[in-house]
């Protein structure tokens, strides 16, 4: 099921769980690592639902940098979250203007609470859908589906609807996060 139901994905985690289960945040050499094995495997889009917070005087790494150059010179499409702490503070890679920024909006088409949406973002970004969105969490509710929200769950939506756009075929096309 899905919006690309035929498509080929890698999934690549680079985010972790402490020992008390926690999530931990992914930097940027971990989300380059990822960007490098997606081009290492011919993915056509790259979903990053995630990124990782900037404050003002905070710069990209150039190892980042470098892995979305790569992305721009190939014709890879990267997609990613603007982040959930319902404030302006850039994210990245959201932030990088050759990426395609994805903030959440609700049921009013107005960006979401809890949504990071900058004047810089609305330059090079989208708002879909973020809010009661029904996907599978079965370490929580085993065979069952629950409400979700997130900016991960609208860059998640919108690569899939890229990916169909941008494939003469659905089923020749790759989806990578």
């Amino acid at each position: 099921m899905g919006i690309a139901p035929d498509c080929k994905g890698l999934l690549k985690t680079i985010y972790h769980e402490n020992e008390k289960g926690e999530l931990h945040g992914c930097s940027q050499a971990d989300i380059a690592q990822g960007i490098f094995d997606a081009l290492d495997n011919n993915a056509d889009i790259i979903n990053i639902s995630g990124g990782e917070r900037l404050n003002h005087d905070d710069h990209i790494m150039p190892i980042l940098l470098n892995a979305l150059e790569q992305c721009e010179r190939r014709g890879v499409l990267v997609v990613a979250a603007t982040g959930n702490e319902g404030d302006e503070h850039m994210h990245v890679p959201a932030s990088y203007p050759t990426v395609l920024a994805v903030g959440s909006m609700d049921s009013k088409n107005r960006p979401s609470g809890f949504s990071n949406w900058t004047t810089n973002q609305v330059k090079h970004g989208i708002l879909v859908a973020g809010e009661n969105i029904i996907g599978a969490m079965p370490s929580v509710y085993p065979n069952q589906n629950a409400a979700l929200e997130g900016t991960s769950f609208s860059t998640a939506l919108l690569s899939g609807i890229c990916l169909l756009y941008t494939s003469p075929s659905p089923r020749d096309a790759t989806l990578s996060r």
